[in-house]
């Protein structure tokens, strides 16, 4: 398959590279990260709801500083992010957040 120039020419452009980076190391890293030490034996069930909040934290304040989106973009990565903590966080994970001595629900309203 042959590729267009102006296609390869963006690709290896040092300022689009940058900005994927910049993408990666912003958005993806924090989950990545999350979810690796969530898939880890040290992680127990009430650590679900404060590592979906950091990840979400992570990407509120990562977001504005990102230029290769748009807005609308952003708008739609926080959405879908926001979704998806929600979808995953149960009432068992709250209440065992709730019920862990050393935060006592902190985090909750």
């Amino acid at each position: 398959m042959l590729i267009a120039r102006d296609i390869k020419n963006l690709i290896l452009n040092d300022d689009f590279l940058r900005k994927i980076d910049e993408c990666i190391s912003s958005i993806l890293e924090p989950i990545t990260e999350s979810i690796f030490n969530l898939e880890g034996d040290q992680f127990g069930i009430l650590k679900i709801y404060i590592t979906f909040k950091d990840i979400l934290a992570k990407i509120r304040f990562a977001l504005p500083h990102t230029s290769m989106l748009s807005e609308e973009r952003k708008q739609q990565i926080l959405t879908s992010v926001a979704e998806r903590c929600k979808m995953s966080i149960r009432p068992i994970h709250l209440a065992a957040y709730m019920l862990d001595p050393s935060v006592q629900g902190v985090e909750l309203t």
